[in-house]
């Protein structure tokens, strides 16, 4: 199924710095299922690619 949405980069740095923090906290927990073998670390993450998607 398709879903309209627009879909926007986040290019604040303040927030992309928050919105990766709280990515890499939940990825570091043992109990997510997503975890990766070693920790994760926010400087790994910082040029990534973010994006805001709106569905319309």
């Amino acid at each position: 199924m398709d879903l309209p949405a627009r879909a926007a980069p986040v290019t604040d740095v303040e927030e992309r710095r928050r919105i990766l923090t709280e990515i890499v906290a939940d990825l570091n927990q043992p109990h997510n299922p997503g975890t990766i073998a070693q920790p994760t670390h926010l400087r790994d993450w910082l040029d990534s690619r973010l994006a805001r998607v709106t569905f319309l």
